[in-house]
């Protein structure tokens, strides 16, 4: 069979992961990033190396470069391993470009994504109806060492993905499944969305921790950061995701019942299933609110999903809370800038009227 040919925009720990996976199985690979001195760094490298949980080493693809469309030239699948608050400036870039024989995946689409990029291609005067799928989460645990050189601090048994509609989802599985074995079909971007534990993972401990964050303070983000109090806090916020979910009519594992099936821990809540997971040992704190940790997913999936519940009459006094101190904090109102219901087209919906948009 011949091999695919893959366009990935994004060259960060999880594109670079890709592009090594990827090229090491005989695939043309071009890599894309609009930070110019991280391409030069990666040409000057000259190859990526995948240390810890996978070790692999692989050449820079040929095409390393700024240019979006470039990138995109003449392949099969475009694979956006940018944060969410990226997809626009993505689609944008690529809307005159892109070709309606190629399928744009998101790793990770985070709350709706297929639906928010599918409408930016169409703002920014893409012509065609591209096929638009999405990762629930990033596919690897990984963290940058140096340029070209990814940690792989764990290995993920299973990746769901969804595709909008969703009756394509199984063609996009059979079209990734050959080179990457851990996809696994959702049944649409709804169930994809709603698996997604960064929300409580991420934005809980960064704010409840952000004196040390603004004090310079290094420490293990998951072993340290999430202590028994913030874990209750974070078990909150998780609670109202899982509600929100089953009003949708989707029953969704909690976040430390996820981390269990993930990574093999255990433990009776989820602080002490956090302190039995050896894939987060090590990561260290982010220097910042700026951090994706704290930004891509309040942006893109705790706005999302306080947005959609408030549509649905589930009460989020958790969700809106954290909102509120990241808003405070940061000085962005999240609530304005983030992808909400209303700017993926689910504002006034029934959950019938929404199932039905997106099957």
């Amino acid at each position: 069979m011949e091999k695919l040919k893959f366009g990935i925009l994004g060259a960060g720990c999880g594109g670079q992961s890709m592009a090594a996976i990827l090229i090491n199985q005989g695939c043309i690979v071009k890599l894309m990033d609009k930070n110019a001195e991280l391409v030069q760094g990666l040409k000057d490298a000259g190859t990526i190396t995948l240390t810890g949980k996978i070790e692999m080493q692989a050449p820079v693809p040929a095409c390393v470069t700024t240019d979006a469309a470039e990138a995109i030239e003449g392949v099969d699948v475009i694979l956006v391993v940018t944060t969410a608050d990226g997809h626009e400036d993505v689609a944008r870039a690529i809307a005159g470009s892109i070709q309606p024989n190629q399928t744009v995946v998101l790793n990770p689409g985070m709350f709706c994504g297929s639906l928010a990029f599918k409408t930016a291609l169409k703002r920014y005067g893409c012509p065609h109806d591209i096929l638009v799928a999405e990762m629930a989460d990033l596919m690897f645990a990984c963290r940058k060492v140096e340029t070209g050189t990814v940690f792989h601090s764990g290995l993920k048994k299973k990746a769901v993905l969804a595709a909008v509609p969703a009756s394509e989802t199984g063609r996009v599985v059979e079209l990734l499944k050959p080179y990457f074995p851990i996809v696994t079909p959702a049944e649409d971007i709804l169930h994809t969305a709603m698996s997604s534990i960064g929300c409580v993972l991420h934005c809980v401990p960064m704010i409840m921790n952000v004196n040390r964050i603004d004090a310079g303070q290094s420490f293990d983000y998951y072993m340290e950061g999430i202590t028994p109090s913030i874990a209750r806090i974070a078990e909150q916020v998780d609670a109202e995701r899982i509600a929100l979910a089953r009003v949708l009519g989707i029953e969704v594992a909690s976040t430390a019942q996820s981390v269990i099936n993930g990574y093999g821990s255990h433990g009776n809540n989820l602080y002490e299933v956090i302190q039995t997971t050896q894939a987060y040992v090590g990561i260290k704190s982010p220097a910042s609110l700026a951090h994706r940790f704290c930004a891509e997913d309040t942006f893109g999936s705790l706005v999302g999903f306080a947005t959609l519940a408030e549509e649905l009459g589930v009460p989020t006094p958790g969700m809106d809370a954290i909102i509120t101190c990241i808003s405070m904090a940061t000085g962005i109102d999240y609530r304005k800038e983030g992808r909400t219901a209303e700017k993926v087209g689910l504002k006034g919906k029934s959950v019938e009227e929404i199932y039905e948009m997106i099957r």
